[in-house]
């Protein structure tokens, strides 16, 4: 380091770049954004008495578009299910956990 406070080579500048550099953020499970978008419908059906729209999950999560539109998909269907008296809770019906990826 020079004493005006700038690097003196590349390799100097180099490691103080690296060590600026935040951690990435680990990506969410399928089952976590899974169980966040059951938790963000409930709370939506409550307030609204509807179920919760694919942008609106997209925005809460902070996921893309067809992910969300993904993930209404189930969640819309367990709830219909569970109405119905067909769905165990928490229970994934098989094939639908693909969805999510």
């Amino acid at each position: 380091m020079l004493e005006n406070g700038y690097p003196a080579n590349l390799a100097e500048c180099e490691i103080n770049a690296q060590e600026q550099v935040r951690p990435r953020s680990r990506k969410p499970s399928q089952e976590m954004l899974l169980e966040k978008a059951r938790q963000e419908d409930a709370a939506h059906r409550a307030r609204h008495q509807r179920p919760i729209s694919a942008e609106t999950l997209r925005v809460r999560l902070g996921i893309g578009a067809a992910p969300a539109r993904q993930l209404v998909k189930i969640v819309r269907m367990e709830f219909e299910r569970q109405v119905k008296g067909e769905v165990v809770a928490g229970e994934i019906p098989s094939g639908e956990a693909a969805l999510v990826a």
